[in-house]
């Protein structure tokens, strides 16, 4: 046993899954069964605060054995890439036998999406779910009556972060926008940027500490596969009204969260350097679930070839007279310091996209998944990955 729990996000941290019931963070992976005691606790917030579950979660972390749920984070540590969701909530002191107000809330008004990205879980698209049920599988479960969520204690929360589906299209995201926009805490929104509407930008300006993430995970052809539903063509002027429009509203947090995958990090030599020509910062992440579209679904050689490829890119653009960290923080226009910053950034992102493709080896029991996954989603859709580029006719056909 334990002496200190090994995460404190069953006592000040709340993943409210809206329809889909609660759990302590949005990074655990459990099941949907109802009651399932490491699952998600499939019921009211109002019983979740009090219930048997989160007890249990609480005693679970004191054991040796961690939960195959928390594997997110154990994997996310074990590649380096940045502090994991466990390691953050460290930062903050717990009550372990007392009451806890949370501090940090992950909000899901539902799974109401418009894309069907392919390594994404009906959970968290509706469109996904209904080509689920389409092809045989049975609808998530859900729970009744979830206005409880206005019941939730905000006093001491930092950080509120507003997830999907996709928030922008759900009625009930601007709901929550409405109640939390005097409150006095960061807010993060993720959106796929498929929606720039007056309504919603007039929404998101009601907000006084507002970050937005673009999830955006490619360019072109690629980003259409992967993300099916979403148009480049569309996307990327969207991109730029995002950045022109909040950049200055947030204080220039207005970035890509682009998530490292089996699709567009074997083919990240196609979209690249468009990526880099939108002048928005990179934050890149990994798929560590489902283990299928994870990095280490893909055979290392592909992977060697993407960081010989990033090596020649930061060769190429690195200038060798960019300023020093002094120098930057000594410029006081903003506008001069957005110049000056840009390429150090850049050439930031792909040394952190190369550290991303080197800490994720290989493992051929994900690409037996992958290949199985591929095949099937491919038949759905009336789709080859291999029309996507020939690496993935090579990879598919591999014994």
């Amino acid at each position: 046993m334990r002496d200190k729990p090994y995460c404190n996000a069953p006592w000040i941290g709340l993943a409210y899954e809206g329809t889909m019931g609660c759990k302590p963070c949005c990074e655990y992976q459990g099941t949907l069964e109802k009651s399932a005691t490491l699952g998600v606790f499939s019921g009211r917030y109002t019983d979740y605060i009090k219930s048997d579950y989160l007890k249990d979660f609480k005693k679970m972390m004191y054991n040796d054995e961690m939960s195959p749920g928390c594997r997110q984070c154990i994997d996310h540590e074990s590649t380096k890439d940045s502090p994991s969701r466990r390691q953050k909530y460290k930062k903050y002191e717990i009550n372990e036998h007392g009451d806890n107000k949370i501090v940090r809330l992950d909000y899901r008004a539902g799974n109401k999406c418009n894309l069907m990205c392919r390594m994404c879980h009906p959970q968290s698209s509706s469109m996904r779910e209904e080509e689920e049920i389409k092809h045989g599988s049975r609808s998530i479960f859900r729970v009744e009556n979830t206005d409880d969520a206005y019941d939730i204690d905000l006093s001491n929360c930092d950080t509120l972060s507003i997830l999907g589906g996709e928030p922008s299209i759900d009625l009930g995201v601007r709901k929550w926008i409405d109640h939390i926009k005097d409150l006095d805490m960061h807010v993060v929104i993720t959106t796929n940027a498929t929606n720039t509407s007056k309504k919603w930008f007039d929404t998101l300006r009601q907000l006084k500490n507002l970050e937005i993430w673009l999830s955006i995970d490619a360019t072109g052809d690629v980003n259409d596969f992967q993300r099916k539903g979403s148009d480049w063509n569309e996307i990327k002027p969207n991109i730029i009204k995002y950045r022109d429009e909040f950049t200055k509203i947030c204080k220039g947090k207005v970035s890509i969260q682009l998530t490292a995958s089996s699709i567009n990090f074997t083919t990240l030599d196609m979209w690249w350097e468009e990526m880099m020509s939108l002048d928005v910062p990179i934050f890149i992440s990994s798929v560590f679930f489902p283990e299928e579209y994870s990095l280490q679904s893909i055979p290392d050689k592909y992977k060697e070839e993407q960081v010989t490829w990033l090596k020649k890119w930061i060769q190429r653009n690195d200038s060798g007279d960019m300023l020093t960290s002094q120098e930057l923080n000594a410029i006081t226009d903003y506008d001069e310091w957005k110049k000056q910053w840009k390429p150090i950034r850049q050439l930031i992102e792909a040394r952190k996209a190369i550290t991303t493709l080197e800490n994720n080896p290989y493992k051929p029991e994900y690409n037996h998944k992958f290949k199985r996954e591929v095949k099937k989603m491919d038949r759905w859709r009336n789709e080859n990955i291999s029309d996507l580029d020939y690496r993935f006719e090579e990879i598919m056909n591999a014994l």
